[in-house]
């Protein structure tokens, strides 16, 4: 199927390639204050957003608890993509035909503003295959990031684990759906002390002995959450006291604030928390950005 070979590290970056971008002054009219404004919507415009390996781990297949459900939402993201990337390639194909029809008919037009019409027409069409190419471009680059956590989840003959991650799926699934009730009613009771009555409910129409498995289960991962965020919480506590002094004053966390760091300027009276490999926790006061 995968018929484009790229060298390898080529769909790691983030970076729109540079044969992807294209001049969007020809086919968008803005109103700009300066030359500088133009070439930062140029670049800007040519900018693709593909997920990082990160997010796709943390919060696209982390949410599905069990191991085979996490394979299962890689596939489903998979396929979406590529099926993206069909209905892409099909687009660029009739575009280009498309493109060819107009431009004969161009050459043939002596009406001047038929012409016109057909010329927009081409501009349209040729910006529309451009944007098409970095839209697959984004895709190819999320499928390498979803590739990436697969191969974390099943490392040794990731291949085989895939043809097989469906064997005795039933049991799978009793399994996936407990601890994912387990987990929902641990956020309940974290948060309002008690499961609510709709996690409740779902947790009811299971058998028996899955609801006993769950609720326990529920528990245990509260006992275990609330112990850990206290454990951490004395720590942090006792690093803003070495690090913010009472006489210091006040100060609150900068986090949403834009204050021009990008360039290694530090924000005043910020703590960065940091885990060290043995477990420990430490500060890093005004952290610069590099």
């Amino acid at each position: 199927m995968a018929n484009k070979k790229v060298d390898e590290g080529s769909l790691s970056t983030f970076d729109t390639p540079k044969e992807l971008r294209f001049d969007m002054a020809k086919y968008v009219d803005i109103s700009v204050e300066s030359d500088e404004d133009a070439k930062l919507i140029e670049y800007l415009a040519n900018e693709t957003t593909a997920y990082s390996k990160f997010q796709i781990d943390s919060f696209v297949v982390s949410g599905e608890i069990t191991d085979p459900r996490k394979i299962r939402q890689i596939g489903l993201e998979v396929r979406q993509r590529m099926v993206s990337l069909g209905e892409g390639k099909h687009q660029i194909k009739k575009a280009d035909i498309k493109l060819r029809k107009l431009q004969r008919r161009l050459d043939k037009e002596e009406d001047d503003l038929e012409r016109e019409l057909l010329q927009e027409e081409i501009d349209k069409t040729r910006f529309d295959i451009e944007y098409t190419r970095q839209v697959e471009r984004q895709n190819e680059v999320e499928i390498k990031q979803f590739l990436a956590v697969l191969k974390k989840i099943a490392p040794n003959d990731t291949m085989k684990a895939l043809e097989h991650y469906k064997d005795d799926w039933e049991e799978k699934e009793e399994e996936y759906w407990s601890q994912r009730m387990a987990k929902q009613a641990m956020m309940d009771m974290l948060t309002t002390g008690k499961i609510s009555s709709g996690n409740m409910e779902s947790i009811m129409g299971m058998p028996t002995e899955v609801q006993q498995k769950t609720i326990g289960q529920a528990i245990a991962n509260v006992a275990q959450m609330e112990n850990g965020i206290l454990q951490i919480q004395d720590k942090v506590r006792n690093l803003l006291v070495t690090h913010q002094p009472s006489e210091s004053g006040l100060a609150l966390p900068n986090i949403i604030g834009v204050d021009g760091d990008f360039g290694g300027k530090t924000t005043k009276n910020n703590i960065k928390i940091e885990v060290e490999k043995d477990g420990g926790i430490k500060a890093i006061e005004n952290k610069q950005t590099k």
